[in-house]
């Protein structure tokens, strides 16, 4: 990547400081320690609010059923592991739409207080996946992030797909991961860097790509005006009219993208990492 020169004036106390992290390899000089400084400080601030979708189905792990957000993950659960990778890119406010489990969601992590992180939740146990846009419409006036409770961000450079997400100037950036098998899991056919077309969990005769919604999205506030109505889905209503508009981007995942979906997918995970 090209360089410029630029003149700046700055304490020696803290030119000192800056020199203590040059170590020949890694950071090379005076000019890259600053450098490295400065990518580390707008990497950790790029988001402040985040949206996890945490209600449906289940998972099934021995004879008891949880929600899957708080399927264990080592010594820490899928949503805590979540919302500290979150965290760790300036999210300091999340809204967990956690419908039937909402209560058992928080007794695990209340108000997020522990973690640093400002935890709301939407309990409404009707209505579609976009919801709790109209409910908390007014708190989000920035990009910010949402997501399926059941996708592991360890595997998701969310720096890029942002950057990605504003280079382009989108609405929405959707995260498309392929699969060798997408009847119930939506399909997604684009053209270029845009999604144009969008179907939720298609027949198993219809035609289809091998393209699907990989569960983490960013959003501009602007789409905040269609979801108006408590019933609306994002998968439904939203991405469709969003893809017809032109307006809705897709950010291909690699093979690190982890989705568990599944008791099976779940065991897999477990077998493979923890």
């Amino acid at each position: 990547m090209r360089r410029k020169r630029i003149t700046i004036t700055i304490r020696s106390d803290v030119v000192n400081k800056i020199d203590t992290i040059i170590d020949g390899e890694t950071v090379r000089n005076r000019s890259n320690a600053i450098e490295t400084i400065v990518l580390k400080h707008f990497k950790h601030h790029i988001l402040n609010k985040a949206v996890i979708l945490a209600g449906g189905q289940g998972i099934k792990l021995g004879e008891k059923t949880i929600a899957k957000v708080l399927m264990p993950l080592g010594k820490a659960t899928l949503l805590e592991k979540n919302l500290e990778t979150l965290k760790r890119f300036g999210v300091s406010e999340v809204v967990i739409s956690g419908r039937e489990w909402a209560g058992e969601i928080k007794k695990a992590v209340g108000s997020g207080e522990h973690i640093g992180i400002s935890i709301k939740y939407y309990e409404e146990g009707k209505g579609g996946t976009a919801g709790m846009l109209a409910y908390f419409r007014k708190r989000f006036k920035e990009t910010f992030i949402m997501m399926n409770g059941d996708i592991l961000l360890d595997g998701i450079d969310i720096e890029d797909m942002y950057n990605y997400h504003k280079r382009n100037g989108a609405l929405a950036t959707l995260g498309v991961a392929i699969v060798d098998n997408p009847v119930n899991l939506g399909s997604i056919v684009m053209k270029g860097p845009k999604i144009v077309s969008f179907r939720e969990k298609p027949a198993e005769n219809e035609k289809m790509s091998h393209l699907i919604s990989g569960g983490v999205y960013f959003l501009e506030p602007g789409v905040l005006a269609l979801a108006k109505q408590p019933d609306v889905s994002m998968e439904r209503d939203i991405f469709p009219t969003l893809a017809g508009q032109g307006e809705l981007y897709g950010y291909q995942f690699d093979q690190s993208w982890v989705h568990l979906h599944d008791e099976k997918a779940y065991r897999l995970y477990f077998d493979n990492y923890l």
